[in-house]
């Protein structure tokens, strides 16, 4: 029997969806005053510096929305003890004794991470169930380090 838990969907859009867009925006906001600016006949520096700005948040928030396209939002427990992780950029399974440590970030409520062998899967917060399956990891692992507040 599988076992699935997963985070509700509208915190799953928002993570996913509505924050990336969020942030392109900004840098199309950018963009856009640049040109402005420049038809305008405002010096090339002051265009420039807009020009720049919006690059960098088309940087930034474009290595935002690959992070946030990697988070997971839904966790499957197979009859064989594996655990599927997927998200909207990621399907990664592992066996339960491949999971090294779950742990909860101290300083924010809503973020967590697995860890296993290959690096670290962040979690969408909340998951329905996830207790459930923290306990089912701990007796299907018993060296998987758990630290959750």
């Amino acid at each position: 029997m599988t076992r699935t838990y997963t985070s509700s969907r509208f915190v799953a859009a928002v993570n996913v969806a509505i924050a990336p867009v969020a942030g392109f925006a900004i840098a199309g906001v950018l963009f856009w005053a640049g040109l402005i600016a420049r038809r305008a006949g405002a010096p090339f520096t002051a265009t420039a510096g807009l020009f720049a700005m919006a690059v960098l948040a088309l940087a930034l928030f474009g290595g935002l929305a690959y992070a946030s396209l990697r988070i997971v939002t839904r966790i499957e427990v197979r009859e064989d003890a594996t655990v599927e992780f997927r998200g909207p950029l990621i399907r990664l399974a592992l066996p339960a004794t491949g999971i090294t440590a779950v742990q909860a970030h101290p300083m924010v409520r809503s973020s967590a991470h697995v860890r296993h062998a290959g690096g670290r899967l962040p979690l969408c917060m909340p998951i329905d169930g996830l207790y459930e399956f923290l306990g089912w990891l701990k007796q299907a692992n018993s060296r998987v380090e758990i630290r959750w507040l």
